[in-house]
């Protein structure tokens, strides 16, 4: 499998940046399925959790 990174000093950045931080500081959350979060409601579309989290 190959892997490509379209700005990889950028990538090298974030991973050093986690790294520096330590693993207590590291939350991941996924939501793939959206089994946190919903995609309508009450007929208005609304953002995924990790749209909410970024705003």
């Amino acid at each position: 499998m190959t892997v490509h990174v379209k700005r990889p000093e950028r990538l090298h950045r974030k991973v050093a940046t986690i790294q520096s931080a330590g693993r207590e500081s590291l939350h991941v959350i996924s939501d793939f399925d959206r089994t946190l979060s919903r995609s309508v409601i009450e007929g208005k579309k609304v953002p995924s959790l990790f749209g909410l989290i970024r705003s």
